[in-house]
């Protein structure tokens, strides 16, 4: 299995010191390895969609703002990877908030002494006017003193949460206009109503302009504004929340703009590895970077905005790409019953390469592999939000259950090293799919996905080889006599299921293949640069 599959976290497509972190948080907290990208990924966008905007088309600049929703079970430390990755942003909004106490006082200093000076000049002009007396230049030093009035300085901050959606429009427009709704507990951000207005989301999304309306508060504008939404939220949470919604939801797009994902769990696979790597890379380089970004927000004014272009390779890339989701988007497509999601992606892809491009500090244009790298990662959660949202084929969910089912009893196979006597697997898998020749169906499907080996034995029998689920497992066949991870000499259905290898790869393609072509989702080949 290659690390760019289907199923596997596309961590090549990740620039250098972001990659860093993430394999840092994944050896360190032992969570799911999407789970510790997303988290990198969202700390790069935090620390750079104030700085930059990203241009690709015939259109005007976009922001850089992203939305991350990460579904993950309770125990899979969702915080722990946090505390790493948003460990500086913490730091840096620690920090303004005493700043903010500090101007705030003076600030009201600076007030008193100017409403006392006010007032002074009120009175004047009262007593000039009581007398008939000429107050014009006394008038004259009243305006020129109110355009002296003390403003306190707007100090950023980086993180919010447990916010309504007015409190979002009005931190963006009287505190500061660059901010991401962040929470490891996304339960307390999807209750608080913070994404109860969607289409302002939506709106400050493409363009960071968005208005909203409040009875007693009145209108509330917002302009060039970029906000990144980073939630952690269990399945339970996100289900009552998008129920509770009513769809509204997916029918405004909001959630067409996320990047999703829902890895499977490694609870239960985490064991405490007696032996550290002194050589293993750590997070400093990323925190190091992270805080030359944030200094770059405390200042007297917003920070100037460059804007990201692309190398012509790099945007003739990205229109591959566009036309490549294109297509999908027709009836029976792959991508026909989340055309919302699909038609999203280039952009969110353009954003994701400007964000990696201008982390890294990379002067010019941003370039093809960046871009390569941005669309491994963007389909991958492309293809995470079609498992989640969109109607699914039957094949699709046997597979789904028959994996369900593998994680939950694999212990039992740990003694054999992960290898498993099919009629023993069949015994474990849900109902519907005891039957043998069925069960092997799907079996074979998980091996041309990598997630298995799978062989037959003289006398019509076949094994399975679980070295996904247990990494520590007994030897298969020798590599060279399996053929995408499966190998049938003696089975008497041998030529049918050959047969069926081979039209799989024809028809779905391959993550990687023997000639090293690559797959973004079956039947679309990766370019090479």
């Amino acid at each position: 299995m290659t690390i760019s599959d289907f199923d596997g976290y596309p961590l090549d497509g990740l620039t250098p010191t972001i990659k860093v972190l993430a394999k840092y948080i994944h050896e360190t907290n032992k969570s799911p390895l999407p789970m510790c990208a997303v988290s990198a990924l969202a700390g790069c966008t935090l620390a750079t969609q104030g700085l930059i905007k990203v241009k690709w088309r015939d259109a005007p600049p976009s922001p850089v703002g992203m939305i991350f929703i990460v579904e993950a079970l309770s125990g899979e430390r969702k915080t722990a990877n946090d505390q790493i990755a948003l460990r500086e942003h913490r730091v840096f909004d620690k920090r303004q908030s005493k700043f903010e106490a500090d101007d705030a006082k003076e600030h009201a200093r600076r007030k008193a002494v100017w409403d006392a000076k006010r007032r002074s000049l009120l009175r004047s002009i009262g007593q000039g006017a009581a007398k008939d007396a000429d107050t014009k230049q006394l008038e004259d030093r009243l305006e020129d003193h109110d355009k002296l009035q003390p403003v306190q300085r707007r100090r950023p901050r980086m993180l919010i949460s447990d916010i309504t959606a007015p409190a979002v429009a009005r931190h963006l427009r009287e505190t500061y206009r660059y901010a991401g709704l962040v929470s490891d507990e996304g339960g307390v951000i999807l209750s608080s109503g913070a994404l109860s207005n969607p289409a302002m989301i939506n709106s400050i999304w493409d363009s960071g302009d968005g208005v909203t309306d409040r009875m007693g508060r009145g209108r509330t504008e917002v302009y060039g504004a970029s906000l990144t939404v980073y939630l952690q939220v269990q399945p339970g949470v996100l289900e009552q929340f998008l129920n509770r919604q009513g769809q509204l939801t997916h029918a405004s797009g909001n959630s067409s703009r996320w990047l999703y994902t829902n890895p499977p769990s490694k609870q239960g696979t985490r064991f405490i590895s007696p032996y550290v790597d002194p050589y293993l890379d750590t997070a400093e380089s990323y925190h190091l970077r992270i805080r030359q970004l944030l200094a770059k927000y405390d200042c007297d004014e917003y920070p100037s905005q460059k804007i990201k272009e692309f190398s012509f390779s790099a945007r003739r890339l990205l229109e591959w790409f566009s036309d490549a989701v294109e297509k999908e988007l027709a009836e029976g497509g792959r991508f026909y019953f989340m055309r919302g999601a699909a038609a999203k992606a280039p952009e969110n892809c353009a954003r994701l390469a400007a964000i990696m491009h201008e982390f890294e500090g990379d002067a010019g244009e941003i370039g093809a592999p960046v871009v390569l790298g941005a669309i491994k990662i963007v389909a991958w959660h492309l293809n995470q939000y079609r498992t989640r949202f969109a109607p699914l084929t039957q094949m699709e969910r046997d597979i789904l259950d028959l994996e369900e089912s593998i994680f939950k009893h694999h212990h039992r196979w740990m003694q054999t090293n992960g290898q498993v006597k099919g009629a023993e697997l069949a015994r474990y898998a849900p109902k519907r799919l005891r039957q043998v020749d069925k069960l092997l169906d799907i079996v074979l499907e998980l091996a041309i996905r990598g997630r298995l080996q799978v062989w037959d034995e003289s006398g019509g029998s076949w094994s399975v080889n679980l070295h996904y689920w247990i990494p520590n497992h007994a030897p298969a066949p020798r590599p060279e006599e399996l053929e995408f991870g499966v190998r049938f000499l003696y089975h008497p259905q041998r030529e049918r299921i050959l047969r069926r290898v081979w039209q799989a790869k024809a028809a779905k393609g391959h993550p990687q293949d023997t000639n090293g072509k690559s797959w973004l989702w079956p039947g679309c080949e990766l370019p090479r640069l």
